[in-house]
C-alpha cells in the first residue's frame, strides 16, 4: 500500500538489529590504553549497552537548514563562514552538541553521516546505538585538516601525494592509529583507522567548529539504504538523533572510496565517489577487493565500513539484473548488445511480476528503451501524488549507463522513493562496472535479493 510520510517514518524507527544482539550487549569498557584489546574483546565489547538503543527513549529531533560560504577550500587552508544568521547559529549549536558528546547527523558531498566526536568512546557508543550498527563494523573519522590527522594518526609517505590529489573529497585511507588516542569503539580494536577530509563546506566547517574530528558512518538505520537528503535521515533516525542539518542533496550520491596504503601493493577496499580508473595514474599497481582477489582474514574481521553486512537494502526484494561483462570482468560488449539482452531480460522479469498481485517497479539505467514498456507508469507523473493509491507498475528512470555518476548519484534516492511507495519489488538494470560503476554495481550487489547475469 501507499505509505504516508508519518507511516514511513514510524517504519524508520522501529528497531532492527543485525548481527549479534548478544554480543552488542557485552558488558565490556573500550580501552584507551597503550594496550589494545584482540580484535574478538573489541568486537564484543566496543558498543556496550548498544541494546539499550532499542528501547530508549525518543529525543526530539530538528531539521536545521544550513549553508556555508567558502572563500578558499584546499588541503592546507579552509576559509568559509556562514552564509546567514539562522545556518550561524544552527552550525554552533550542532557544534556543542558534539562537544557534549551527542550525535549530530549532516551533509558531506557523498551521503548524509551520523557524526560524534571520535575521540570519546561514550560518544561514538552513541552512533551504534542509534543506527543500531553491529558492533564490529568500523567508522570512518573525518578531519578538517592534516594538522588533525596527525593527533591520532600516521600519514604514510606514500599517502601524501594521493591526499593532496584527492582530499578535500570523496577519498578515505586507511592509517595506522596512533595508541591511546583513537577508541576502539571507533577501530574495533585493530591497529589502523579510517580517514578522510570531506569536501562539503557544512561538513568541514562543522569539524573546525567542533575543534575535533568526527566519527561519522551513513546517517541511516543499519542495513537501510543511505541518505542522500535530510528528509532520508529524517525517515531513519527521527527520535533518536537531536539534530539534523540539512545542507541540501548529496552531490556524489554513494559513500567515499577505501584504499589501503598500507598493503602492497595497495587495495581498493570499497568503490565510492573516487574512481578506480582516477586512482590508478598514482597507484599503477591498485588492486580492487572481491574483484581482483578475497581474504579470508578481510571477510572475518573488515578493517572499512561496507565490507562485511549486507547494505543499502529498501524494504522492498531486489532483482539485480547484472549485465554479464560486469559479472565476469571481461571486455565490455557494445552498448547497443547489452542494452537489448538487459531489455530481454526486463520483459521476462516483467512477465512474472505481472502473474503476481505485488506492486512493483523497474529501475532504468538505458534509458534509450525505458520508455518502450507497456503499461507501466512513470515515476515522474506519480512521485507528488501521494493521496492516490499507487499503480501496480512503477517505470523508475534513474538515469542512463553512459553517464554513470548521474546513476549513482540518484541510487540510493531511488530505493528510498519506491520504498516509500509501497513497491514490493524491484527490478534493476545493472551498468558496467567501469567508472562510477564499481561504486553503483558494488551498492547494488549488496542490497539485491537476487541477482540475475544476463
Amino acid at each position: 500500500m501507499w505509505r504516508t510520510a508519518a507511516a514511513v517514518r514510524a517504519l524508520a524507527r522501529r528497531p532492527v538489529w543485525y548481527g549479534s544482539r548478544a554480543a552488542m550487549a557485552s558488558p565490556s569498557t573500550p580501552s584507551n590504553g597503550p594496550t589494545p584489546p584482540s580484535p574478538a574483546a573489541a568486537v564484543a565489547g566496543a558498543v556496550a549497552g548498544a541494546a539499550a538503543g532499542a528501547a530508549a527513549a525518543e529525543v526530539a529531533t530538528r531539521v536545521l537548514p544550513v549553508r556555508v560560504t567558502v572563500t578558499r577550500s584546499t588541503l592546507d587552508a579552509f576559509d568559509a563562514a556562514p552564509a546567514d544568521a539562522a545556518s550561524a547559529a544552527a552550525l554552533q549549536e550542532a557544534a556543542e552538541t558534539l562537544r557534549r558528546g551527542q550525535t549530530v547527523a549532516f551533509p558531506t558531498e557523498t551521503v548524509y553521516g551520523l557524526g560524534a566526536d571520535a575521540l570519546s568512546a561514550d560518544a561514538t557508543r552513541r552512533i551504534f546505538e542509534a543506527k543500531c550498527r553491529p558492533s564490529d563494523n568500523p567508522l570512518i573519522v573525518h578531519v578538517a585538516s592534516l594538522a588533525m590527522v596527525d593527533g591520532f594518526a600516521t600519514v604514510p609517505d606514500a599517502a601524501r601525494p594521493v591526499l593532496a590529489r584527492f582530499w578535500p573529497g570523496p577519498l578515505t585511507l586507511l592509517l595506522p592509529k596512533r595508541l591511546g588516542v583513537v577508541p576502539d569503539t571507533v577501530t574495533c580494536g585493530l591497529p589502523t583507522v579510517a580517514v578522510r577530509m570531506p569536501a562539503h563546506p557544512v561538513a568541514r566547517y562543522l569539524i573546525q567548529l567542533a575543534d575535533t574530528p568526527i566519527a561519522a558512518p551513513s546517517a541511516n538505520l543499519s542495513g537501510r539504504p543511505s541518505p542522500t537528503t535530510a528528509r532520508h535521515v529524517a525517515e531513519d533516525l527521527s527520535g533518536r538523533v537531536p539534530i539534523i542539518l540539512d545542507g541540501g542533496a548529496a552531490q556524489v550520491g554513494v559513500e567515499s572510496t577505501v584504499v589501503d596504503l598500507l598493503q602492497n601493493p595497495p587495495v581498493l577496499l570499497r568503490p565510492g565517489g573516487v574512481t578506480y580508473e582516477q586512482l590508478r595514474p598514482l597507484l599503477p599497481t591498485l588492486r580492487v577487493y572481491r574483484k581482483d582477489f578475497v581474504s579470508a582474514a578481510l571477510e572475518a574481521q573488515p578493517t572499512t565500513p561496507g565490507m562485511k553486512y549486507r547494505h543499502y537494502s529498501p524494504e522492498a526484494r531486489v532483482i539485480l539484473l547484472e549485465p554479464a561483462a560486469t559479472a565476469t570482468n571481461s571486455k565490455a560488449p557494445a552498448l547497443d548488445e547489452a542494452a537489448d539482452r538487459l531489455r530481454a531480460a526486463v520483459l521476462t522479469e516483467l512477465a512474472a511480476l505481472r502473474a503476481g498481485t505485488e506492486p512493483f517497479a523497474i529501475v532504468r539505467t538505458h534509458a534509450r528503451h525505458a520508455a518502450t514498456l507497456p503499461d507501466l507508469v512513470p515515476w515522474q507523473g506519480i512521485e507528488h501524488a501521494h493521496s492516490v493509491a499507487p499503480p501496480r507498475g512503477i517505470d523508475y528512470v534513474l538515469g542512463d549507463v553512459a553517464d554513470p555518476a548521474a546513476v549513482a548519484q540518484g541510487l540510493f534516492a531511488a530505493l528510498r522513493d519506491l520504498d516509500a511507495a509501497g513497491v514490493r519489488a524491484i527490478v534493476v538494470e545493472g551498468i558496467s562496472d567501469a567508472h562510477e560503476g564499481l561504486a553503483v554495481m558494488n551498492r547494488l550487489r549488496k542490497a539485491a535479493s537476487v541477482v540475475r547475469t544476463v
